[in-house]
């Protein structure tokens, strides 16, 4: 677990402490405020080296820490010198007036927490998250103020300044988050739902995030909850149905967002199969297996392929169970490989019965048109 260690005054005890709240929910980091506290025997300077042992350090300037100005002979050698020996990012934190060294203020890495705690932390935490997204960015951007947009309103602090969940948020909205949030986050996920099975919605979020799910749905599901909780993401359902969300409320650090639950459309013919539009591709053989069996069923062969290439097993058996109920001639074929798919599961998972009109729930996409016929 990284560290980060915050130089405080006993005065500035309550504002550190709320920082570091700040910190761990957003980070997960271990945050110290004993470690570099200033003492009657250890002053701000003394603290400060202390903290260059840390990840991250943060040096609070107050009357409290700096109740006489500094020399710059006795500043530079910690503040600039010290922390480029250590390689440790420094961040110099102003939470009221006082005689701290103004040429600091000129850094990338100085926050003025007096224009307003919280628009002063959302900027200490894009400059430390450029870090975690190893792509320091020392510009002046990281450091604008960060108060959420109108457009936003509440949802920012429940869900960008915390780990949280929103529901029936609506797409444009969820759109102008992605985009408005994106350095609060280690990344940003969007997930199309819309008519797709658990199975298959897992499997590009699990692409996504360059995760091998090779398991069953249940044991998928558990693996991606494990990573994001453990990580600050920003994931976006879009169309999931009620009955999705619980299995995609993570839980730990990560934020989700659900746009309202949609029919899903006719899915535009797929010319070229990659396992980039894997997803989009089975949309269109489950639409084709509706119309055409036997057209579909030779689409679903072909995905079918790549998806055992990759490991994408869930998928590969729901593709199959799906083949196998809308009549595909290769039923021996299809039955021989969710045998295999199991064996490899170590048979703990019963094989639904493919005749039985309830083993799943496909989306209708309406009569034949849109595929030509």
């Amino acid at each position: 677990m990284k560290s980060v260690s915050i130089c405080n005054a006993p005065a500035d005890r309550a504002r550190a402490l709320e920082l570091a709240r700040f910190i761990e929910a957003n980070f997960g980091f271990e945050v110290s405020l004993e470690d570099a506290a200033i003492t009657p025997e250890r002053d701000l300077l003394a603290a400060t080296e202390r903290a260059l042992s840390a990840n991250f350090a943060i040096v609070l300037f107050s009357p409290a820490s700096v109740p006489a100005p500094l020399k710059r002979s006795d500043w530079e050698p910690v503040f600039v010198k010290a922390r480029l020996e250590y390689r440790t990012p420094v961040a110099f934190v102003l939470l009221a007036a006082c005689a701290f060294p103004e040429l600091l203020k000129r850094q990338p890495h100085f926050f003025d927490f007096t224009l307003g705690w919280l628009a002063g932390a959302r900027s200490l935490k894009r400059w430390m998250m450029s870090f975690e997204r190893q792509i320091p960015l020392f510009t002046e951007h990281v450091r604008a103020p960060c108060a959420e947009s109108a457009a936003l309103g509440s949802l920012w602090p429940k869900i960008v300044d915390q780990p949280g969940s929103a529901e029936c948020i609506s797409p444009e909205l969820a759109r102008t988050l992605a985009h408005e949030a994106r350095e609060d986050f280690e990344a940003v996920h969007r997930v199309q739902c819309a008519g797709r099975p658990l199975a298959l919605v897992l499997g590009e979020l699990g692409s996504a995030l360059a995760l091998k799910l090779p398991g069953p749905v249940d044991e998928n599901r558990h693996g991606l909850a494990t990573h994001c909780a453990a990580h600050r993401y920003l994931l976006i359902f879009h169309g999931a149905p009620e009955s999705m969300r619980e299995a995609l409320k993570f839980g730990g650090r990560s934020s989700v967002v659900f746009t309202p639950p949609e029919e899903a459309s006719a899915p535009p013919p797929v010319s070229e199969i990659s396992i980039a539009n894997i997803a989009e591709a089975i949309d269109y053989a489950v639409a084709l297996l509706q119309h055409d069996a036997e057209a579909g069923g030779r689409l679903g062969s072909r995905i079918a392929f790549l998806l055992s290439e990759y490991n994408r097993y869930a998928e590969l058996d729901f593709l199959l169970e799906t083949m196998q109920r809308a009549g595909y001639s290769r039923s021996e074929w299809m039955a021989r490989e969710r045998t295999w798919i199991r064996e490899r599961w170590g048979g703990a998972v019963e094989m639904p019965d493919p005749t039985a009109i309830d083993a799943i729930q496909l989306p209708l996409f309406g009569d034949a048109e849109w595929l030509g016929a």
